[in-house]
């Protein structure tokens, strides 16, 4: 199916936003908005959101990827995804005005934009856009506790089958300390009886890793390596402090009051070889609100072994597929 790209700038809460349009050159059953998590910008890792876009659009769906303030073309100071919200709705309004006919319309978001998507929500409403789906895609949901309890099911006993990480450990390149530290301090985290912690901790790379990574001299029996290399840090990780704990409702309790008072679908897409995707999963294992919420028949698209990105081109062609389906429908 043919179709047509527009550049499009309108007013955000810091100044002019930056985005492209994509539509089909007939009619359009449905229109996504794709909300980048940060420091992504419109185009994606990989090129991922101009993919979606343009494969959407041969499918009959319109969609508008954009740049936040301060992120990408969008000038303005860089903001926690927590604030995007104005943006988001400014992006919503636009691409309700920009199609005829008053197509369907989705907020899509991968990572923190998802979560972002989710925040945006009561804006979205009060710019005058009421979205009939929401689609979360890898959701960051993360608190000290959701690590913990990813990491525990889902790295620990995966890690000590690996012959590498063997080898690693009996030449010395793994320190006994440091093999000990990281597993107690998420199995107390994860049975609530680690001290209250931040939601990405000290310098985390996506995945909950530290820093020096796998190939550091200080490795310790961490996540790393077990997401794209594609995968970028987001904005809020770094500075996340003990004032989570005390700070009011976490950031999962946050999107929930969201999700619980929205009334449209909620489509979730989770990677089968991501941390994020697990701590989504984690969550909804030990809170039934977020299971009756997210875990309906057919809402859920889970893609074995896929990275956080998707990155494996059968992946993301998948998940391309099935939101396309679903919009339509």
């Amino acid at each position: 199916m043919a179709m047509l790209e527009q550049a499009l700038v309108f007013d955000g809460s810091q100044g002019p936003l930056v985005g492209i349009l994509a539509r089909p050159v007939t009619d359009c059953r449905a229109a996504v908005l794709i909300v980048a998590g940060q420091p992504q910008t419109r185009v994606g890792a990989h090129r991922m959101f101009t993919d979606l876009a343009r494969e959407l659009a041969a499918q009959g769906v319109a969609s508008l990827r954009f740049d936040v303030g301060g992120w990408g073309d969008s000038p303005g100071e860089a903001l926690a995804f927590e604030r995007s919200d104005r943006d988001i709705a400014a992006a919503a309004s636009v691409l309700r005005t920009a199609l005829p006919g008053a197509p369907r319309l989705w907020l899509w978001g991968l990572c923190d934009g998802a979560s972002a998507a989710v925040l945006a929500l009561p804006a979205v409403r009060a710019a005058g856009v009421t979205p009939d789906a929401v689609c979360l895609v890898n959701p960051w949901v993360r608190t000290e506790a959701s690590l913990a309890a990813a990491m525990v099911k889902t790295y620990y006993l995966k890690r000590l089958m690996q012959g590498e990480f063997w080898a690693r450990l009996l030449t010395g390149r793994i320190p006994i300390a440091n093999l000990v530290h990281e597993p107690l301090r998420h199995l107390r985290a994860r049975f609530g009886r680690g001290k209250p912690g931040g939601s990405g901790g000290a310098a985390r790379t996506r995945g909950g890793a530290s820093a020096a990574g796998e190939g550091g001299a200080a490795e310790t029996m961490s996540a790393a390596g077990t997401v794209g290399a594609t995968d970028a840090l987001p904005a809020q990780a770094t500075a996340a402090t003990a004032a989570e704990a005390s700070a009011g409702p976490d950031l999962p309790e946050q999107l929930l009051v969201q999700l619980s008072a929205y009334r449209g679908a909620v489509y979730t897409v989770l990677s089968g070889n991501d941390l994020t995707a697990a701590e989504t999963d984690a969550l909804m294992s030990r809170d039934k609100r977020w299971r009756k919420r997210l875990d309906r028949k057919g809402a859920i698209l889970r893609v074995p072994g896929a990275d956080h990105t998707f990155s494996d081109p059968d992946h993301w062609a998948a998940v391309i597929r099935w939101v396309g389906e679903k919009a339509r429908g």
